[in-house]
């Protein structure tokens, strides 16, 4: 053939290609379900952040609590 396009024809390097396109579908796939499991674990430190900081106030106003209670224990005496 002369001047122009050379001919595809299947061979080694047409199962290359399909290689690499099975292979690329497969890593979509992996990074689909990394993404996602990414996501659960975001919104996990999420649900985690949120009752920490609940725990933290309820602390703060038991604290307070125990001060009341204290000052009013001290001026009963």
């Amino acid at each position: 053939m002369t001047g122009g396009n050379p001919e595809v024809t299947p061979g080694p390097l047409s199962d290359k290609i399909i290689d690499l396109a099975n292979a690329h579908v497969k890593l979509d796939k992996e990074a689909c379900r990394l993404k996602n499991e990414y996501d659960t674990l975001l919104e996990k430190n999420q649900d985690l952040a949120n009752v920490n900081a609940k725990l933290k106030l309820q602390t703060k106003v038991l604290e307070i609590s125990r001060n009341v209670m204290g000052a009013i224990f001290i001026e009963q005496k």
